[in-house]
């Protein structure tokens, strides 16, 4: 090997380390995580009641692409099944001390503790449910629990509070 293809070899390989570091440096840390949200209900309520006040969420997803400068996005869609249609919902970190974390969003804030791995998040959402369209939606569906999914909803209406868990 003369010293100009050495030369040339060796530059090509700093070229391909160096894009390989930022590509890395840079690369996404985003986060699709199984979650649940849960609607408060009194310790009176029946079991029934709160068998269906706890629904799965889809597409929870964690962005911590640039967490190191304190820019965090959590979304997800609240199910159809509490608001008679599916309601996108995205927030953004505006604090974090330890594992404490406030999120704001237009349509939600949250207040979440925990590793964003098993997080717990307490909520809050500026959306209301379509009682109508719930009701005409668990109809077609033939929902044996139709009265309870209704009464749930009405309590998210009046107070939309809940619980988010993220984890297994």
């Amino acid at each position: 090997m003369t010293l100009l293809q050495s030369l040339t070899a060796s530059a090509l390989l700093g070229s391909l380390l160096l894009a390989t570091h930022a590509t890395t440096a840079n690369a996404p840390n985003i986060r699709i995580l199984n979650a649940a949200y849960t609607i408060p209900v009194p310790a009176n309520a029946g079991a029934e009641l709160r068998a269906v006040a706890t629904f799965p969420i889809a597409n929870y997803t964690l962005d911590l692409t640039d967490e190191a400068n304190g820019v965090a996005t959590m979304s997800y869609t609240l199910p159809d099944l509490l608001l008679g249609r599916e309601q996108f919902i995205q927030m953004n970190l505006t604090a974090k001390m330890d594992n404490r974390r406030e999120f704001a969003g237009p349509l939600a804030t949250a207040s979440c503790e925990g590793p964003w791995s098993a997080m717990t998040c307490h909520a809050s959402f500026m959306v209301k449910p379509d009682l109508v369209k719930l009701e005409a939606m668990l109809l077609e569906r033939q929902d044996p629990a139709k009265d309870l999914r209704l009464e749930i909803a009405r309590r998210f209406g009046n107070d939309p509070i809940g619980v988010t868990h993220v984890g297994p």
